[in-house]
C-alpha cells in the first residue's frame, strides 16, 4: 500500500495500529499487516467499501482466533488457504480440502438469501514472507496427492481393527 492509502485508511479509522503519539510512527504487528492485506485484497477483487470491512478486521484481529497463524500454517503445508465471509457474521479460514467437507456438512445451508465472498489467502501470506526476504510457498501437488490417496483408501471395518 502507498503512504497515501495508509493515510486515507487511517482517517477513516480503518487501520489497526498504535502510535507513539498523534504525529508519531504507526506500529503494526504481523496480525495487523495480515488484516490490512486481506482487506485490501477484498477491496481490489470485490469493490467492497472500506466501511463494510470492520467485521472482517475485527474477526482477523481477534486474539482468540489466531487467524494469521492459521493461514500461515495452511500455506506452509503447501495447501490453498481460503477466507470465506459474508462481511458481517460469517467468517471461516480453511484449506481447500476442508472447505469441500465444510460445504458438504452444511456450512452454506440457510433459508436466508445470503452471499459469501471467497478470498484466497496464499497471496497475502506469501507477500508477508517475501517482505521478510523469505521465499513464498507454492502449492504442493505431492501433498494433494497424499490427501487424495488417504481419502480414497479403503476403510477398515471394526472386525479388521480387532
Amino acid at each position: 500500500m502507498t503512504s497515501r492509502q495508509i493515510n486515507d485508511w487511517d482517517t477513516r479509522d480503518a487501520l489497526p495500529h498504535e502510535r507513539s503519539s498523534k504525529r508519531g510512527w504507526r506500529t503494526f504487528s504481523k496480525e495487523d499487516v495480515f488484516a490490512i492485506l486481506v482487506q485490501k485484497t477484498i477491496r481490489e477483487n470485490f469493490g467492497v467499501p472500506l466501511g463494510k470491512l470492520s467485521g472482517v478486521r475485527e474477526f482477523l484481529l481477534d486474539p482468540n482466533r489466531c487467524c494469521f497463524e492459521a493461514a500461515f500454517t495452511i500455506v506452509n503445508r503447501g495447501l490453498a488457504c481460503w477466507f470465506m465471509t459474508n462481511l458481517t457474521d460469517g467468517f471461516v479460514i480453511t484449506d481447500d480440502v476442508d472447505l469441500d467437507v465444510d460445504i458438504a456438512n452444511g456450512l452454506l445451508r440457510t433459508d436466508k438469501s445470503r452471499g459469501f465472498l471467497l478470498v484466497g489467502l496464499n497471496g497475502p501470506v506469501n507477500m508477508m514472507l517475501e517482505s521478510k526476504g523469505l521465499p513464498g510457498r507454492e502449492l504442493d501437488r505431492d501433498v494433494y496427492g497424499l490427501l487424495v490417496s488417504a481419502i480414497n483408501a479403503p476403510s477398515l471395518t471394526e472386525d479388521e481393527l480387532i
